[in-house]
């Protein structure tokens, strides 16, 4: 069996997990030269809860900030809540996409990574920072503990906070960003392609 051919057209990453697995993305990035970074999960973006959102908002903020922004452990769901992460298989409506817009055509995670524009932050790390060389202290933006056949769904309800960006909207270049889709496989599926 082969990977979908619509995930190969598309690219990215996948993964295998469990279904009713829960997940977060955590997120590090250089403090001398931060990031600006969309998450989204069938297309629903994670921090401001809209459909479709290819844009950076400040109003309301629909993008994290790393390193200032750690971590991620689910969808906006209102008054400083979210609700947690889950894979959830595609096509029986338990997905935060189904709930949303009433349809499963993306599944999986996307995440957007906007640069700085030039100018705004060094382009190189300090001399000395903490200790440590410059090369120890850049460490670029990434996502880890990522989670389609599969989709995100919306667990149990808790409180985090989304950091706001002390940088400003005018910090970040819209243009010059880059992506990655992640394809969500439950084991099964993973063990049938590898």
């Amino acid at each position: 069996k082969r990977i979908p051919r619509e995930w190969r057209d598309l690219g990215g990453v996948f993964m295998p997990m469990y279904q009713h697995e829960a997940l977060w993305l955590a997120f590090d990035g250089a403090e001398w030269r931060p990031n600006a970074a969309q998450v989204s999960v069938g297309n629903i973006n994670a921090v401001s809860g809209e459909t479709g959102e290819n844009y950076l908002s400040a109003d309301p903020q629909n993008y994290i900030v790393a390193p200032d922004q750690m971590w991620l452990d689910g969808i906006n769901a209102g008054d400083g809540m979210i609700r947690q992460f889950v894979a959830m298989p595609l096509g029986m409506g338990y997905t935060i996409e189904a709930q949303l817009t009433g349809k499963e055509e993306v599944g999986g995670i996307q995440i957007r990574a906007f640069d700085p524009k030039p100018g705004r932050f060094p382009d190189r790390p300090p001399a000395h920072s903490k200790g440590l060389s410059a090369e120890a202290t850049y460490m670029p933006m990434m996502a880890s503990g990522l989670g389609g056949m599969m989709g995100i769904g919306a667990g149990g309800k808790m409180a985090q906070k989304i950091y706001p960006d002390q940088y400003g909207l005018d910090t970040w270049n819209q243009k010059n960003f880059g992506s990655v889709f992640v394809h969500i496989f439950n084991s099964e599926q993973y063990s049938e392609l590898t």
